[in-house]
């Protein structure tokens, strides 16, 4: 019969040549070196798809009142917003996403509801603009919002 005792764990680290092996933590110490945590996204772009032009148009009238009162504005979430229709789907590209911006959580958070997000590569971006048909090729959430203020 084999008996277990307990379970080890080990961890193996490799250590660059141009570090200090000196370096030492103590065990009787449980301060840990804490990561670094970016208050930034990890990417600058996203792309969203959107089923038809009425959930876009949806979105848009939601977050409206939120870019409004928002300090940045609407210009202050993305460099650039373009909204193109491909393969039967209309698809919200944001560039260069500002993560600073004051409702920065609450617009993403409230775009979930509308779209589906795709992907943030900018190859994926890069076809749609190749060979999607643009509705809006700059600043499609500025000028949807110009809309509903007529």
């Amino acid at each position: 019969m084999l008996y277990l005792i307990g379970i080890f764990i080990l961890t193996i680290t490799r250590i660059k040549n141009n570090e200090s092996t000196s370096k030492t933590y103590s065990t009787s110490s449980n301060k840990v070196p804490k990561a670094s945590r970016k208050k930034h996204i990890l990417s600058a772009s996203a792309i969203y798809r959107f089923n038809c032009f009425d959930d876009f148009l949806n979105y848009v009238y939601v977050i409206r009142d939120l870019l409004d009162s928002s300090k940045s504005g609407p210009k202050k979430i993305a460099k650039n917003t373009s909204f193109y229709f491909y393969k039967g789907n209309y698809y919200l590209i944001f560039i260069d996403i500002n993560s600073d911006c004051s409702n920065f959580k609450k617009i993403f958070s409230t775009i979930t509801e509308f779209a589906t997000f795709v992907s943030c590569s900018d190859l994926f971006g890069s076809k749609i603009y190749e060979s999607g048909k643009p509705i809006f090729s700059n600043n499609a959430l500025i000028n949807c919002i110009s809309l509903y203020k007529k």
